[in-house]
């Protein structure tokens, strides 16, 4: 079985750290794929930034999970 994976783009913030990623809707479940990737590039960036999102508090709580 083949896992999807949704493309999202990732641009740098600074030289030191921090990212911003667009392309992903999280009000909806990742897709594991999608999910390792965002984490690896928490362990990359350390700070993410996902502008323009609106979630509901058990969105936010599912994405975090």
């Amino acid at each position: 079985m083949t896992e999807a994976l949704t493309t999202f783009d990732l641009r740098p913030l600074s030289d030191l750290m921090a990212a911003e990623i667009t392309g992903l809707d999280l009000s909806q479940p990742l897709d594991p794929a999608t999910r390792d990737a965002v984490y690896q590039a928490f362990l990359d960036f350390q700070i993410l930034a996902f502008r323009d999102q609106r979630l509901t508090k058990d969105q936010q709580v599912a994405f975090t999970e």
